[in-house]
């Protein structure tokens, strides 16, 4: 009689675990009080931090680990940021505002005891955490007048030192050769200067005077040099390189104005382009081995570059005018920098791996758009397609060497087009109310993205790029806007707001089966991962006193479940108060349990061991309400479910 009740035990469950696959669980990790929303979170070893925002004029930061155990709250500061490590050091460090306007460096291992205050700076409005100068990280501090110091610190505090005074600073850098830090400051007369520091005093000295300056509008680093330009206050701009000696700072150009900074991949010289008095844009070089700034290029009368895309080793440049876009190409060589055609407005210069040439947009003073193609020569740079009267472009995406767009055709019309780079590849795909959010999944070809149809429900859809490809995925209902989006484990995690007071977090792994309702919160936000475990995190404002951490377990895998009937039984089911637990004679080890209701939520939870003597046990639910609820028992090599009906 006992085996006949366990057969219709196991037949019920396998039939529920069947029809009802267990999908990814939500559940509650820890209620964190009362706060707002954080303000920041920051992943450092295998622990996050959070700085939760209070309803007075305080913060406080907390630590996980991803337990509830391992939550904890740590410290409450004014505004503590500026997160960062140092070389050598296993803590974590940052800069706090005190209420009474002291800049201090602060560090913790996770700890309440650990979390202690390094230093004080002294009474200042603004700070930053500049490069690394031989294994020690350095600071500024200073006033709303600019003016402030020079400190270094190797995370303890004998080891945390003032350095200089200065009275403005432009900007640090590093150079591959070297273990100092470089910077650009300037003094009360404005001359500029640049300087190195190893992190200590004696260590930080002059490279070498520069001029009159306050402003630096470049900074490059390219091999083993650094090139910069300053602004002068006569209006020139000064053109320097320096590998980070005196005999190796040099001025190389003066110009009105440059801009623009980029390199050539075949070449360590420097691009750039400048705007003569007369208004006129060059694109020019500097070559270090001659130290000339040769003409690459004469662009005419123009207000600025609106795209600069490297493809290859040429660049497609864009400069734009009051009359319209134009479209160069350049190899770097004054032969090999061309016209290639003049637009009314140009849009998205692309390349794709599956073509050898690039495509862009071009619209003329009527509206109407075309689709072009080029391969870098004027003879090779021609019309694919018209497309027709539009506005903008509004979005694009690349997947499997297709091209997406979507043009806005009129109010509340827009058209999803693709293109191969043919005339027959470029078609017009779908027409929809309001297509957004192009978003890819590993191992799928199509573009996939989300539409808010005329009647307000919000749809998943996907594209292989024909016709009878472009299909509705699924219906969502009547969700609202897309409040975040977060790609983790190939699935994506969609918090969407909706026409209540709730919002829905969402999963999809580009299936109509795989795209579900997670759960229901008032305001969840900050989704988020641990480097050391499989889940994702999320925050939610419950209510004005209950501000949660939640996760999102990776979902158990139905074929697992099935096949696993045999391992795990449960019985009896329906149950009233006792449920006995029992696990195949095979697995033995610790199993760690929860019992989840269908909002995901743990409402029990309890451990197993699992060995020759005992193979079962009972678990009281008797306090549970009347409902479906999943048992998960999880040890370190499997996962087990089962759902149980409480009567």
């Amino acid at each position: 009689m006992k085996n006949t009740i366990y057969s219709i035990a196991l037949v019920i469950i396998t039939l529920f675990v069947c029809l009802n696959p267990v999908r990814a669980q939500v559940t509650l990790v820890e209620n964190l009080g009362s706060f707002d929303q954080p303000d920041t979170v920051f992943s450092f070893g295998n622990k996050n931090y959070y700085v939760l925002g209070t309803t007075g004029t305080t913060e406080q930061l907390w630590v996980s680990d991803g337990t509830a155990f391992g939550t904890s709250f740590l410290a409450t500061f004014e505004n503590p940021g500026k997160f960062h490590s140092i070389p050598g050091s296993s803590d974590l460090f940052f800069i706090e505002y005190s209420a009474s306007g002291q800049m201090q460096l602060w560090k913790t291992n996770g700890t309440v005891a650990g979390t202690t205050m390094i230093i004080s700076f002294g009474t200042y409005t603004k700070s930053a955490v500049w490069p690394e100068a031989n294994g020690k990280m350095t600071y500024i501090s200073y006033g709303s007048s600019g003016s402030g110091k020079l400190w270094a610190s190797d995370g303890t505090v004998a080891g945390t030192i003032f350095i200089l005074n200065f009275d403005f600073v432009l900007k640090p850098f590093k150079l591959p050769s070297s273990s100092d830090m470089y910077f650009l400051q300037g003094t009360a007369s404005d001359i500029v200067s640049l300087w190195k520091s190893d992190g200590t005093v004696a260590g930080t000295t002059l490279v070498e005077t520069l001029g009159t300056s306050t402003i630096c509008d470049n900074l490059a680093v390219r091999d083993t040099v650094c090139y910069f330009s300053i602004k002068a206050a006569t209006g020139s701009t000064f053109l320097y390189v320096s590998d980070g000696t005196n005999s190796g700072t040099n001025l190389e150009g003066i110009s009105p104005e440059i801009f623009n900074f980029h390199f050539y991949q075949a070449s360590n010289d420097l691009y750039f382009f400048e705007r003569t008095a007369q208004g006129i844009v060059n694109l020019r070089k500097l070559e270090l081995a001659t130290g000339t700034t040769p003409l690459i290029g004469n662009f005419g009368s123009q207000l600025f570059i609106e795209q600069m895309v490297e493809v290859g080793n040429i660049y497609y440049y864009t400069p734009t005018s009051p009359s319209g876009t134009s479209l160069y190409v350049s190899d770097g060589t004054a032969a090999g920098t061309v016209f290639l055609t003049n637009g009314y407005t140009l849009y998205n210069v692309v390349k794709t791996g599956g073509s050898t040439d690039t495509w862009f947009f071009k619209k003329d003073n009527t509206g109407v758009i075309e689709l072009w193609k080029t391969n870098g020569l004027p003879s090779g740079t021609s019309i694919v397609k018209q497309l027709g009267s539009y506005g903008n472009l509004i979005t694009s995406t690349i997947t499997d060497n297709k091209f997406y767009f979507i043009l806005a055709a009129s109010s509340n019309n827009y058209h999803l087009w693709v293109t191969n780079g043919t005339v027959n590849g470029t078609i017009n795909l779908h027409s929809f109310n309001s297509p957004y959010y192009f978003h890819h999944f590993t191992g799928f070809p199509e573009a996939f993205f989300y539409e808010l149809s005329a009647s307000g429900n919000l749809e998943l859809w996907k594209s292989s790029g024909t016709v009878a490809g472009t299909i509705l995925i699924k219906n969502l209902g009547t969700l609202d806007n897309i409040d975040e989006m977060f790609f983790y484990n190939n699935k994506y995690y969609i918090i969407f707001s909706t026409t209540g007071t709730n919002e829905e977090l969402w999963t999809s792994d580009g299936t109509n089966a795989g795209t579900t309702l997670l759960q229901s919160f008032l305001e969840p936000s900050y989704m988020h991962s641990f480097p050391s475990l499989n889940d994702l995190y999320f925050f939610n404002a419950a209510n004005a006193q209950n501000f949660e951490l939640w996760k999102t377990a990776a979902p158990l895998n139905v074929s697992e479940i099935q096949g696993d009937v045999n391992q795990l039984l449960v019985y009896p089911n329906p149950v009233n108060d006792n449920v006995t637990i029992q696990i195949d004679n095979n697995f033995s080890g610790v199993y760690s349990g929860i019992v989840t209701n269908t909002f995901g939520q743990t409402v029990q939870n309890f451990s197993f061991q699992k060995n020759e003597v005992s193979s079962s046990m009972q678990l009281d639910i008797a306090h549970l309400a009347t409902g479906v609820y999943t048992l998960t028992l999880t040890s370190t090599e499997r996962t087990l479910a089962r759902k149980i009906l409480k009567r």
